[in-house]
């Protein structure tokens, strides 16, 4: 018998399931952000050395992802999710220590093994965490709650790190700030990584166990077949890339296009405070709507976001805020939506072949995601310099302005029609779930 329940899961549990989301994603603002120019600069590497340490991480992330689910689903029977969770975090906490609070200069290869280490660490954790979530309900509006509930962790944490640079860059001299913001940033995260992940052991709930038998090479095959699987990458793909064209792109539009200097930080930190306000009230009307349908339209925010952007005039500090709370609203909640889409995707399949391979099917989310956030990064940096816009030369002629425009304004109304092709008639409907769930249930009584 299967021990997901339909009964709302308690607040408590709900918060405990969503609490190792806090620690982990608190780590990817400053992994992203701060890391990368602290080793090129002040711990003496080189841009190029620390480019190919995170090109090797990002390759190596691809080939770990779908193995870590794989894996995982094979062992279930054994192995909890949630034990992965915790397993995931021991050579992640040893990795933040090693690259944050004690940092070896000069070493281009210890930084990338360390690396290395984190990503491992963070795979399992992520992995581990989704598929974990994506078991313990069976009912169709449960699951929005339950990702919600992460990506509000997710988007504490965030929010959380970020505010810490603010208070280190007024009470620290600037002699010291590189390293210190770094240590200080790492500290945040060992210190609430065990206290979430003792919480998450003694009150979330357990989900579901049970082997999956068969090969892993099959299992991939027949996931790869599945069509609502390749919509569903599809929509996150969409969704990462935006996301990843809107960073990329956030202080050239706002210093520089826009003229509001030093303003980035915080209209980047008011974006992200409207993504955790609006998660609840997208997943309550996820409860009305079919979750695909929220999902387009909560993604016409970022449309609309990007028409804003093409014809702001420059300097006008409420219009360039208006436009990224929006892309904010569109961000976390787009992507809880996608993850709550997917548990029903393992659902269907766990019922059509008896073999629950949601560590599989929610590491493809992972890596789609990561993948799509690179690309947009990398992508519109290339356009960009293509087109000429190189900001030393910008600040102080506004003739390469319209190319930052154009490109965080049309980026995001073409991904949307997208998204909106490949979600709008996404076949798993709340209907086609409750006659799934009456199917399994005919299933365990036979």
């Amino acid at each position: 018998m299967s021990e997901r329940t339909r009964a709302p899961i308690s607040n408590i549990s709900l918060l405990a399931l969503g609490a190792p989301a806090f620690p982990m994603f608190a780590l990817m603002m400053p992994l992203v952000v701060f890391i990368p120019a602290f080793y090129a600069d002040y711990m003496g590497l080189g841009m190029a050395a620390v480019g190919t340490a995170f090109l090797v991480a990002r390759v190596f992330d691809a080939v770990t992802d779908p193995l870590a689910g794989a894996i995982m689903d094979k062992t279930q029977g054994v192995i909890s999710r949630k034990a992965w969770v915790i397993i995931g975090a021991v050579p992640l906490f040893i990795a933040i220590w090693r690259i944050f609070v004690q940092p070896a200069s000069g070493d281009t290869v210890g930084f990338m093994f360390w690396l290395l280490v984190l990503y491992a660490g963070w795979t399992l954790m992520s992995v581990g965490l989704y598929s974990w979530a994506g078991e313990v309900s069976e009912n169709y509006d449960e699951r929005s709650r339950i990702m919600g509930a992460i990506q509000i962790a997710n988007s504490l944490g965030t929010i959380s790190v970020l505010v810490l640079p603010v208070f280190l860059e007024i009470f620290t001299p600037e002699r010291d700030l590189s390293l210190i913001r770094i240590q200080v940033m790492g500290g945040f995260v060992l210190i609430s990584l065990p206290i979430v992940l003792i919480f998450a052991w003694l009150f979330a709930p357990i989900g579901q166990a049970r082997e999956t038998p068969g090969e892993i090479l099959p299992a991939l095959k027949q996931a790869v077949r599945n069509p609502s699987l390749r919509r569903l990458m599809l929509a996150d793909f969409l969704v990462g890339f935006k996301i990843g064209v809107t960073t990329a792109l956030g202080i050239f539009f706002i210093e520089i296009v826009s003229g509001l200097s030093g303003k980035a930080s915080i209209i980047q930190l008011m974006s992200l405070c409207a993504s955790l306000i609006a998660i609840p009230f997208f997943v309550r009307i996820a409860e009305r709507l079919e979750k695909h349908h929220v999902l387009v339209l909560n993604a016409l925010a970022a449309a609309i976001a990007g028409g804003v952007i093409l014809i702001a005039p420059p300097g006008v500090f409420w219009i360039v805020v208006l436009a990224y709370v929006l892309f904010g609203v569109a961000s976390g909640t787009g992507q809880l939506l996608i993850r709550s889409i997917m548990a029903d995707v393992v659902h269907e399949d766990c019922i059509k072949t008896g073999n629950q391979n949601s560590g599989l099917y929610f590491s493809f989310l992972t890596t789609t995601l990561k993948l799509s956030l690179s690309l947009g990064v990398t992508m519109t940096f290339w356009v960009a310099a293509w087109l000429g816009f190189e900001p030393a030369l910008a600040r102080v002629d506004d003739n390469s302005h319209w190319v930052v425009r154009v490109l965080l304004g049309i980026t995001p109304i073409i991904a949307v029609g997208f998204l909106a092709l490949a979600m709008w008639k996404f076949p798993l409907t709340r209907a086609v779930q409750e006659k799934l769930r009456l199917r399994e249930a005919s299933q365990e009584k036979a």
